[in-house]
């Protein structure tokens, strides 16, 4: 009997001792660990809010497409410790703390990254990964992009040059069969979770991280 009570005693504190651990992983600040030459795409995305947060060991980016919850983007830059943004890009000024705000244009270069829009749809060049953002119907404005993100894809959609990846957060069951039928990688981005893309020289990793909810 003793035994058995004892068994139970040590099952419970085990259990205290992981429900602390798993709040405390909450509780900390996102720690990306990002090596040289790497860079993370995270996408914020909610009912509210569409952005991008892209992470250098040097720079802090937010790209805004769409922005009506303000207080919700700022809580998710304090949980990646990117509140002290290095720069703000959006099709319009906000009232965001940055050190630099610029209006997206057809072409910019942020240090060794290149942004280009056509149409409010985005492509990201860094290094030798190009990835490409279709936010409005997808019509193939950009060549030779290695990821891409389709916000509505339906089994019309085809690629002149195939990607590796394609994300995208509203189901389609015939894309998504067409694209496993052809070999290309897909990905859902899940809402429940934090959705980060790492870039370094040779290829790509997918992170999910849990959004705390409470």
């Amino acid at each position: 009997m003793k035994k058995i009570f004892f068994i139970i005693l040590v099952i419970t504190l085990e259990l205290v001792l992981l429900t602390n651990k798993t709040q405390h992983v909450f509780i900390e600040k996102i720690d990306l660990k990002l090596k040289t030459n790497e860079l993370a795409i995270t996408f914020l995305f909610s009912k509210d809010n569409k952005t991008l947060l892209l992470n250098t060991k040097e720079n802090k980016i937010l790209i805004v497409l769409n922005l009506n919850n303000k207080t919700k983007i700022l809580t998710d830059l304090e949980n990646f410790n990117s509140s002290n943004l290095t720069y703000l890009l959006g099709f319009k000024y906000y009232d965001i703390t940055s050190d630099n705000k610029m209006i997206i244009k057809k072409s910019q270069q942020i240090e060794n990254i290149t942004i280009s829009e056509d149409n409010h749809n985005l492509k990201i060049n860094y290094l030798d990964h190009n990835f490409c953002f279709y936010f409005n119907d997808y019509k193939q404005n950009f060549n030779n992009c290695h990821y891409v993100y389709i916000e509505k894809p339906n089994d019309d959609t085809n690629f002149l040059d195939e990607p590796e990846l394609i994300l995208y957060d509203n189901l389609n069951e015939e894309f998504t069969e067409e694209m496993y039928d052809k070999w290309i990688d897909t990905f859902y981005l899940d809402p429940a979770y934090y959705n980060v893309i790492k870039l370094n020289i040779e290829s790509y990793n997918i992170v999910n991280i849990p959004i705390n909810s409470s």
